[in-house]
């Protein structure tokens, strides 16, 4: 009985008198619905990367960890559903996938409930100073140290187990790898479904159909993100601090409780679709595939390649599937002959692995550049990322289905447009080299204080600077357009309210006896950017709109080409395979690799009061553009060189294979 509802076999099998709901269409809507909810949240992940390193006191290399959790889980698992979810029941597969999606979304909210309401002051109050000693003067630093090392070496405080050093940021990732584990069926079995029961001229244009959804996803995503940010931390509480202040932190936990809804919704739709459907219209006979040109024919789900590994139909295997362990390991090993077998797939498979460790990467950490380099708000970062980069792929990834579908072009035709829309794109990336704003200036860190002098300063009455923590963190900018490390610095002696926030007012600092000009007053944050680097970032929002479109108008091609390269019954496997793969080489050591780097960047580090590393607190943005942008760089090239081998196997391909 249980064999038979997830093989649907036998006489009673809900295969024998399909619903009047089950059509391939309905599975198309039902298939990109869940594409959008999955990437919403894997979205609102990136977008949240900024808010979870302040709220745990993480570094960038850390919170990587913790995005590379979803690839950790998928890869758990994705070999074995990959293999035996084409020989069983794959709608109930997927539907149970996105139910454990769903529940590991929850999961990441739960930490915000198990810990202290957030404070500010203890968050960041603690910083190290060896980094910044070299910008206090030097009668400073032969001043005994003992109270302030003991003070640091004390014991933590208490509540440390649930404040902003916590260790809960492990349940955060066991919640994504929990996500991980729950996506793996959707993209291997849902897509082999879909191209299973669709006719093979459709098969490009509903799969940039599903691809186009999937990518509208991170547009609400990125908003929600964005809303989420502009909400402090504690919501609903009231709060004295600006969203433009350092020690800001958006409502990050509220957008998973939204995702993790929306994921369990979308799973309903497919415990009511039966395990086979009916193709649309017949398959193409024998005497129709010989009429058309071999160029524009790869391997139909009928051909046999000259290494694949012959397999019975799925009809016929079902009833005799077998799961043993002995079975099952001599199953998956000729499977793996049976692809990696194959130069053109290898090639691909490599290329893949590159380009996607690139675009992982560079998508986690893009709000993140666009704050340091550009001065912007994690939610003014989101918003852009949403409404402005988001929309341009989704459209470059539709727009490369339907050139497939109009042109009816052929696999060769395909790698070509993938391989010329790739080079053009990456070609456009050098652009954002030249695009740079100067990075903050911060009396007491970057500047020397008190040797500071410029006109209109009131150096008289400013405090010593071994008055102050030089391990404070509380940037305030002066009405003279410097940023201070700290109202000590500054000289600031009294307060006012002044800032409209979410709860109320955040103070003014007022007479400050360090700041130049009138009144002598200073804001909480660094001082704003200048217009040239709001004009160099309206240039690289248009640079990046151009680059993502005309990247993403060769993905749908080089996932067709892949597609193709296989035979029908290795279809899940191989895309099963593709996926583990990218997950263990890209997905997973992607996010690492770019905050260890950008990590090396950072300029002045924090400390979490559980004795844990702290967040970054500044970054020298000269550095972190560089090193950002030149690891993009040099993979997307080493991705199209392998992509160009690619093309060059496929031009032989046809001339290797018969077709039947």
């Amino acid at each position: 009985m249980g064999k038979g509802r997830w093989l649907g076999e036998g006489p009673g099998s809900e295969d024998a008198k399909l619903p009047r709901y089950a059509s391939i269409k309905a599975f198309l809507a039902s298939l990109s619905l869940l594409y959008f909810c999955k990437a919403l949240t894997a979205a609102y992940m990136k977008g949240a990367i900024t808010a979870i390193e302040r709220r745990f006191s993480l570094s960038s290399s850390l919170a990587g960890i913790i995005d590379g959790g979803f690839e950790m889980g998928n890869l758990l698992v994705v070999l074995v559903v990959s293999y035996l979810g084409s020989r069983l029941h794959r709608p109930r597969l997927i539907a149970v996938g996105a139910t454990v999606m769903a529940a590991g979304t929850f999961v990441m909210a739960l930490p915000h409930f198990f810990m202290e309401p957030y404070n500010e002051h203890e968050a960041h109050g603690h910083v190290q100073a060896n980094r910044t000693a070299g910008a206090l003067p030097a009668h400073c630093l032969s001043r005994p140290a003992a109270a302030e090392a003991a003070a640091e070496t004390g014991a933590p405080p208490a509540g440390c187990a649930r404040g902003s050093g916590t260790r809960l940021w492990m349940l955060l990732l066991a919640g994504n790898i929990l996500r991980g584990m729950g996506e793996t069926p959707v993209t291997p079995l849902g897509v082999s479904y879909l191209d299973d029961f669709t006719r093979r001229e459709d098969s490009a244009f509903y799969l940039g159909c599903v691809h186009t959804m999937g990518l509208v996803g991170p547009v609400l995503g990125f908003l929600l993100g964005s809303l989420c940010s502009r909400l402090f931390v504690n919501f609903p509480d009231r709060v004295s601090l600006h969203v433009q202040d350092e020690r800001w932190v958006g409502a990050w936990w509220l957008g998973f409780l939204v995702a993790g809804a929306l994921s369990l919704l979308a799973s309903l739709p497919f415990w009511a679709f039966p395990r086979n459907l009916p193709r649309e219209k017949e398959p193409r006979r024998s005497s129709e595939m010989n009429s058309m040109p071999v160029k524009e024919i790869l391997l139909t789900s009928g051909d046999k390649d000259e290494c694949a590994t012959d397999f019975p139909r799925r009809g016929s295997h079902s009833s005799t599937l077998s799961t043993s362990p002995t079975s099952l390991i001599r199953g998956v090993t000729a499977s793996l002959h049976g692809v990696l077998c194959q130069p053109l797939v290898v090639a691909l498979l490599v290329s893949q692995v590159l380009q996607v460790m690139s675009l992982v990467g560079f998508v986690t950490f893009k709000p993140k550049f666009m704050e340091e380099q550009f001065g912007k708000t994690a939610a003014e970062a989101n918003m852009f990322m949403g409404a402005v980069n988001v929309p341009s792929v989704a459209l470059g990834m539709f727009g490369g289905g339907l050139l497939m579908r109009c042109l009816a072009l052929g696999p060769l035709g395909a790698a070509r447009l993938s391989l010329a829309s790739g080079s053009v794109a990456w070609a456009l990336t050098l652009a954002f080299y030249a695009l740079r704003c100067d990075g903050p200036s911060v009396v007491g860190l970057t500047r020397t204080p008190l040797l500071a002098s410029h006109a209109g300063a009131r150096a008289t009455g400013c405090p010593g600077a071994c008055e102050c923590r030089g391990d404070a963190w509380e940037p305030v900018c002066g009405w003279d357009g410097l940023s201070y490390l700290s109202p000590c610095l500054a000289g600031c002696n009294a307060t006012v309210a002044g800032i409209s926030t979410q709860g109320g007012t955040a103070p003014v600092f007022t007479d400050c006896a360090c700041v130049g000009g009138s009144g002598g007053r200073a804001t909480p944050g660094l001082c704003a950017r200048t217009a040239s680097c709001d004009r160099s970032f309206h240039m690289f929002l248009g640079v990046t709109v151009a680059s993502s479109f005309i990247y993403a108008l060769g993905s749908t091609p080089a996932y067709f080409i892949f597609l193709r390269s296989v035979n029908s019954e290795l279809k899940s496997f191989a895309l099963g395979l593709q996926t583990m793969v990218t997950r263990t080489l890209a997905g997973i050591p992607a996010p690492i690799l770019y905050g260890v780097a950008i990590d090396s960047s950072c300029t002045k580090w924090g400390r979490g009061t559980c004795g844990l590393s702290g967040v970054c607190q500044l970054y020298d943005t000269d550095a972190f553009r560089w090193i950002y942008l030149t690891l993009t760089f040099v993979l997307r090239a080493a991705s199209l060189a392998l992509f160009a081998v690619g093309c060059g196997l496929l031009q032989q391909q046809p001339k290797r294979c018969s077709m039947p």
